[in-house]
């Protein structure tokens, strides 16, 4: 499974979320004139097609922390570099995408999900042609509404590559194009303390984050996922000291990363003082 969309609120200053991006995913910047889901300043590292590597959003909200999120090919890379940074993140909304090829798959996979779908009152739509066997340009399956915390694609990627890159423009499609490609997305938008734990969460285990995708993951793919309730995970008192730490001193920490090199290095440093004070007090 791979990392298809991932979006976080970053605990530091606007200026080094741009800067560590700039570095670190590349692109030209720019400053957009609007905002964005209540942000009122929004940036953009294009890539030399005019499309972004990632979105940063900040000012407004109330002073929250800065938004950002890439998505595609650039999502992973974006997640990892969260993960290093800024460990102590919230994520808003990450998409997990399992690529198959077989032939019948997507019709299996469909009667599947539509049985799940009803079993637990979970909203069903479709986009495509699905009165015809020979639908050009793929079928999508949904569950889920746009609203939901948990929403599940289904549809046929190898039919719509094939429409943008042949069919729509004229020519035939290449013999042996893996018109049986079927792709399978979770979109999830942690709630509460999901939000939190997803920071360091393996991508298999979103599946456990709602009682309905978890059933799928069991009987779909047999991969028997925990169960992450919203309110199942709470803080320890050491992680909620840390936690104003990291908020009190993190822009201090940011700068003290910039001359180290590493975050090891930074707590090492720290470490150093620490037995300081101890010694003189």
């Amino acid at each position: 499974m791979k990392c298809d969309w991932y979006a976080a609120t970053l605990p530091d200053t606007p200026e080094n979320v741009v800067s560590y991006m700039e570095n670190n995913i590349g692109g030209t910047l720019k400053k957009l004139k609007s905002g964005l889901h209540g942000y009122s300043d929004r940036w953009v590292l294009d890539n030399e097609y005019g499309n972004a590597n990632v979105s940063i959003l900040a000012g407004g909200n109330n002073g929250a922390n800065p938004h950002a999120f890439a998505s595609g090919d650039n999502a992973i890379y974006f997640r990892d570099l969260v993960r290093d940074i800024w460990p102590e993140h919230a994520v808003t909304r990450v998409d997990v995408a399992e690529d198959m090829h077989q032939d019948g798959l997507f019709e299996k996979l469909t009667d599947s999900l539509i049985e799940h779908g009803r079993r637990n009152r979970v909203k069903l739509s479709t986009v495509g042609d699905w009165l015809t066997d020979d639908a050009i340009d793929g079928r999508t399956l949904y569950l889920g509404s746009p609203t939901s915390a948990a929403t599940i694609r289904l549809y046929e990627k190898g039919k719509q590559i094939a429409n943008q890159l042949f069919t729509k423009n004229g020519y035939g499609i290449p013999e042996g194009f893996p018109l049986d490609w079927v792709r399978l997305e979770l979109q999830l938008r942690p709630r509460k303390q999901q939000k939190i734990q997803a920071a360091t969460e393996e991508l298999v285990n979103l599946w456990g984050y709602s009682n309905w995708t978890k059933e799928v993951a069991d009987d779909d793919f047999s991969l028997d996922v925990p169960r992450v309730k919203a309110d199942e995970w709470k803080q320890t008192d050491d992680e909620r000291i840390m936690m104003w730490v990291a908020k009190q001193y993190g822009n201090f920490f940011t700068r003290m990363l910039d001359k180290k090199g590493s975050w090891a290095s930074v707590g090492e440093e720290i470490g150093r003082y620490v037995r300081k004070a101890q010694k003189a007090g």
